[in-house]
């Protein structure tokens, strides 16, 4: 890994304004390294109502009326989010660049007050908004994204989730240049992260880990006169919208077993018990050879390694941890709770 040292601001010879997803740990990841690898000319952080709006859009569904319980864990969410602005920006104030809160990055108002600041570049993680060709085209040399997939695989919403999901060998994260085509533009930088074996915190640590070293070789590609960045291979892409139920239901009877392990990697995954949700923290895939077959979804044993559950394809998913609010019991611990039994059947 080559080292950047900058030294104090005026000897940083590239200037910035970071546009920073900061209800989000992973672009909060990026602030810490821009500080110290480029002139921070400002942050731009996105108001609640933005927040609300982008959650939204990526749920696909219209906000209805909720349970009381639905309101108390909002009521909560709420609480800690407010907590962990207040951190955030503390931390960004250290930085000695003000702190702008918008609500739509898209105005004149905000486009104007960018361009007076005359940053070189922005530079954008995690932000809650698609920024138009206004915003994109304030600062000289561009416009930078991160992005936490290693492009063009998983274009789009929630990519380490569908890096998982969709049974990719490699994730990583890349930076890019930004185009009005989402996640489209030519890239600068990537670092790749093996996914064998990784659940998706697994892959978050990962990211999180590789993200101020990626920032370190933007800086080094700006201000290299002779760098250039690498087109996207179209033939490549991969696309996806925000994970959703259905994407995380463990569909026994339709789903073969490397697909149904890929959900349960990619985190969240459930079935049904009866009626009522179990998610799946930890599993294994276990091959035709070593196991009685049975029914797509049905329980064939239950014992301390965990609780096996025949798949379509003669293979079984092994079931060594589930999810119980805060808690993660072994599965054995909760088919004995539940009162699970061999023959039973997961939907």
């Amino acid at each position: 890994m080559r080292d950047l040292n900058p030294g104090p601001a005026g000897e940083r010879t590239v200037s910035c304004v970071f546009l920073c997803g900061h209800q989000s740990p992973y672009g909060i990841a990026h602030a810490a390294a821009i500080a110290r690898c480029f002139q921070l000319k400002a942050v731009i952080i996105a108001d609640d109502q933005r927040w609300r709006l982008f959650r939204k859009k990526l749920s696909g569904s219209e906000e209805t009326g909720e349970a009381e319980s639905g309101k108390v864990r909002r009521l909560v969410r709420k609480v800690r989010l407010r907590w962990r602005d207040h951190q955030t920006l503390r931390s960004f104030k250290s930085y000695g660049a003000p702190v702008i809160q918008v609500h739509n990055a898209n105005t004149p108002d905000v486009i104007g007050r960018v361009k007076e600041m005359g940053p070189d570049v922005l530079i954008c993680a995690a932000y809650p908004q698609i920024l138009g060709p206004g915003i994109l085209k304030s600062a000289p040399r561009g416009a930078i994204n991160f992005h936490p997939s290693l492009l063009p695989r998983c274009r789009g919403a929630h990519p380490h989730y569908w890096c998982l999901a969709s049974g990719e060998e490699k994730g990583g994260v890349s930076a890019h240049f930004m185009t009005e085509r989402i996640d489209d533009g030519d890239l600068i930088a990537q670092r790749p992260i093996d996914l064998a074996g990784l659940y998706y915190d697994d892959l978050y640590r990962q990211i999180i880990r590789q993200t101020p070293t990626l920032v370190q070789d933007v800086a080094h590609f700006l201000s290299d006169p002779s760098a250039a960045p690498t087109p996207q291979d179209a033939g490549l892409v991969t696309r996806f919208r925000n994970d959703r139920e259905e994407d995380r239901r463990l569909d026994f009877l339709n789903i073969d077993a490397v697909d149904l392990m890929n959900r349960i990697r990619a985190g969240r995954a459930f079935a049904c018990h009866r009626g009522i949700r179990v998610h799946i923290d930890r599993a294994d895939i276990i091959s035709p050879a070593d196991i009685v077959s049975g029914t797509p979804g049905a329980v064939v044993a239950i014992d301390r390694s965990g609780v096996l559950v025949a798949a379509r394809d003669g293979c079984c998913i092994l079931i060594t941890s589930v999810v119980s609010g805060r808690r993660k019991p072994s599965a054995y611990d909760w088919a004995s709770s539940s009162g699970l039994a061999i023959g039973d059947q997961l939907q």
